[in-house]
């Protein structure tokens, strides 16, 4: 199912200690999504809808200071070094017209995150990202299919000046049936990608961040293996990708954005 619009809810709460222009060691997210998707014409499925949780801790090896800028950017502004744990709920639900019954998808993942800035004088950049999940099929005639799934994301950056990074990213996301000798397949994804945090003549701030890059599947034996599951995907592929994104920050608590 190739998808011609998406409509997203998002809410997320964001906490770090303190608010106002201090010091602080932490951040915790959470993050409750609801997204409609409206399939492309002559598609024989209605309206699949997607519900999403998923929550974020953040620790950073120096305290990070909040007073010169937006909130939500102080590390990126103060080049602040973190570990991240991550979990994500996320529950899939189709109906193909006519059916009784329903298509359904659920899936758990967790993550582990570091990201280590070296000395201002370099100011390079590594990143490394370890996940695990599972994932649980149901198709239409209640037939029930197992997955686990493994995620591993390398990047290295530079700051190319004080508020701006640059940085490439490869990432390799396998797939694994749940049984002995079960298929498996694998997800390879290359990229370029840039963010920026600029101040407003008004003391208000704005930011910028796009990438661009290409990913590989070899996923046609894992796919061949769910056929009473057709909205898995279409099999092997090889394509590219493009993602922009802006932000305005009135001021250093309220963040108004779209990508």
């Amino acid at each position: 199912m190739t998808p011609k619009y998406v409509a997203t809810a998002l809410f997320t709460l964001l906490a770090s200690s303190p608010l106002q222009a201090a010091e602080y060691r932490y951040e915790a997210s959470l993050n409750l999504g609801r997204t409609s998707v409206d399939p492309e014409a002559g598609s024989n499925t209605s309206d699949p809808l997607i519900r999403s949780k998923s929550a974020e801790l953040t620790y950073f090896f120096a305290p990070v200071e909040s007073g010169d800028g937006p909130v939500g950017e102080a590390a990126f502004l103060r080049h602040a070094s973190s570990v991240t744990l991550a979990a994500a709920l996320e529950n899939y639900e189709s109906n193909d017209n006519g059916a009784a019954d329903e298509e359904e998808i659920d899936s758990t993942d967790y993550d582990i995150a570091v990201r280590k800035v070296f000395s201002r004088d370099t100011d390079w950049v590594v990143e490394g990202l370890l996940g695990r999940g599972k994932v649980e099929i149901e198709d239409t005639n209640g037939q029930k299919e197992k997955l686990d799934t493994d995620q591993t994301i390398f990047s290295i950056s530079r700051y190319v000046q004080a508020h701006t990074e640059i940085g490439i990213t490869r990432g390799v996301f396998e797939l694994e049936q749940d049984q002995a000798n079960g298929e498996t397949g694998e997800i390879k994804q290359t990229s370029v990608w840039g963010k920026t945090v600029r101040a407003l003549d008004d003391g208000a701030f704005f930011s910028l961040w796009g990438e661009v890059g290409k990913q590989d599947a070899n996923i046609d034996a894992f796919l061949a293996s769910f056929a009473n599951s057709p909205n898995l995907g279409e099999g092997d592929f090889e394509g590219s990708f493009y993602k922009v994104g802006a932000a305005y920050f009135p001021n250093a608590l309220i963040e108004v954005g779209a990508e």
